[in-house]
């Protein structure tokens, strides 16, 4: 039995007008039911006629008429259980069992549905056996009843709103059957374990919010996953399909930075073909998170997307043009980020309070960089790479882009040390020692290299070449060669494990004088 129940202030009321009933100040009316029947146990089940030509159907539905519904419902949760309110009476047993078919006025009727309410406030009931045909699961239809264990046949298509809300149930098994699952279906319920048929492609608002969720399995076919559908806080790890086009907030954004810690340590987005867009602070308060996996077609992060979360490394997708507000505020375990060639900008805070994250590379195309955006109290960036020729823009406050209580060293393109002093960056910032790296000069690489695993602690494999000699040089953050070798294969097994943690350029020339770069991060 619960211990601690949630009730959402208006949750009961917006449940009955969003499930149909018919409104009349703070009072509602429900239609009565057609008829009533005793089933083999000697339970009185009430059912409402949904068809009344072939094939004929009904729904099980409220045990009581029109004339009960009179009474005003409960508003807030405080007055729920309180004398004046309506309430359904314990008029079942622990178990009951719906027919699959009952016969009234010598026609008989196939049980498709369990009605709006049908058990609401069943505060006796704790088993319920469903026919193979049952369809759907309407509203509130079992809305806090004690409720704790059901099975859900092959057949059921749909389960509504708040159908389950605020039950005992611990285990449910969702049907292969199932292509709708309603806002606040499971809300509040005691299930630890979710595996999400593949009909599902929507996951909706607050469906399993509450629930002490351990594992949840999301199917191909999944598209959206709405603001707060599931809790993370006790999930190991999430590994989302490649179908998946949105997800939205994973916390209540008013409480703001997350006062619970989730305690997942794997996340993994599998690539897919359709545009992916993550939404505010969708990953924020993974305090325990040891590895994300982005996939290729994320085009968009959310405000706070990964906030406060423990990332280790970063490899944002090439598709990204934004990282946005306070993107990665307060991973304080952050180190390694590596930003795509096409960003154009940093938004205010995007980095702030990462005091591992001590060197950074800016791509060619950055153009604007927010206030605070590397800004931090304690050790941080110390290091930067800009690849940009124009000093990208930075916005907002003078003074509070970069930490300034520390000496940073800069390296730019060759020439352009005169721009960049005279910008922001140098007047702004007497603290940043500007290098200019001559060995890069005119590197604007048009041809693609692959360099993986990267992040690596040890080996990086580099495909994608043509044929003929090469050189390949690894410069480090000041423009330094650290590595120089000849191949001629049109792949190479590059050994980095003797170099020191932090970024690395590997650029690679052929015999035509073509040049491709790749930035890496050595962990």
């Amino acid at each position: 039995m619960k211990t601690k129940r949630f009730f959402h202030p208006m949750f009961l009321l917006a449940l009955l007008v969003v499930a149909g009933g018919k409104m009349y100040g703070q009072q509602i009316v429900y239609e009565p039911y057609d008829f009533r029947q005793v089933n083999a146990d000697g339970d009185t089940l009430y059912y409402r006629i949904t068809s009344d030509m072939e094939p004929y159907t009904v729904a099980v539905t409220r045990c009581h008429d029109s004339t009960y519904h009179q009474l005003p419902v409960p508003q807030y949760f405080y007055q729920v259980g309180q004398p004046g309110f309506a309430y359904p009476v314990y008029d079942y047993d622990s178990l009951i069992n719906i027919p699959s078919a009952v016969t009234h006025d010598e026609v008989t009727y196939t049980v498709t549905a369990i009605d709006i309410e049908a058990f609401y406030y069943q505060r006796g009931l704790c088993v319920v056996n469903l026919p193979t045909t049952i369809e759907t699961i309407d509203s509130g239809a079992f809305y806090l009843s004690s409720l704790a264990e059901i099975t859900l046949q092959e057949g059921v298509r749909r389960i509504n709103y708040g159908a389950f809300v605020n039950t005992d149930i611990r285990e449910i098994s969702l049907p292969q059957s199932l292509s709708y699952i309603g806002a606040y279906a499971f809300g509040n319920t005691d299930i630890s374990r979710v595996d999400l048929p593949s009909g599902i492609d929507t996951l909706r608002y607050l469906t399993f919010w509450g629930c002490p969720v351990e594992h949840i399995t999301f199917p191909e076919g999944l598209s959206v996953i709405v603001d707060r559908a599931f809790p993370g806080e006790h999930v190991d790890t999430l590994v989302f399909p490649s179908t998946l086009r949105y997800i939205g907030t994973s916390q209540n954004v008013a409480l703001y930075p997350q006062v619970s810690e989730s305690s997942c340590k794997y996340v993994e987005f599998t690539d897919g073909v359709d545009p992916l867009v993550l939404g505010d602070f969708c990953l924020s308060g993974y305090a325990h998170l040891e590895t994300l996996k982005l996939s290729s077609n994320i085009v968009s992060f959310g405000e706070g997307c990964f906030s406060y979360s423990s990332v280790d490394t970063v490899v944002v997708p090439e598709s990204i043009r934004v990282i946005p507000a306070e993107c990665f505020v307060g991973c304080d375990s952050l180190r390694c980020v590596i930003l795509p060639e096409n960003l154009d900008t940093i938004a205010a805070m995007a980095f702030a309070g990462c005091p591992k994250l001590n060197s950074i590379v800016l791509p060619r195309e950055l153009d604007y960089i927010g206030t605070r955006a590397f800004y931090g109290d304690s050790s941080g960036i110390e290091e930067i790479r800009v690849f940009a020729e124009e000093p990208p823009v930075l916005w907002g406050m003078p003074n509070e882009v970069f930490p300034k209580t520390w000496p940073v060293t800069c390296t730019i393109p060759c020439g352009t040390l005169s721009v960049y002093q005279s910008s922001r960056w140098g007047t702004e910032y007497p603290n940043i020692t500007f290098v200019e790296d001559c060995n890069m000069v005119g590197e604007c690489h048009t041809e693609s290299i692959r360099a993986y695993p990267n992040p690596t602690s040890d080996v990086i494999y580099i495909e994608g070449m043509t044929d003929g000699n090469k050189d390949l040089y690894v410069y480090d953050m000041l423009g330094n060669v650290v590595v120089a070798k000849t191949f001629s294969n049109n792949d190479v097994v590059l050994n980095i494990s003797d170099l020191s943690r932090g970024f690395y350029v590997i650029k690679i020339v052929d015999e035509m004088g073509t040049v491709r770069v790749a930035k890496v991060c050595k962990e």
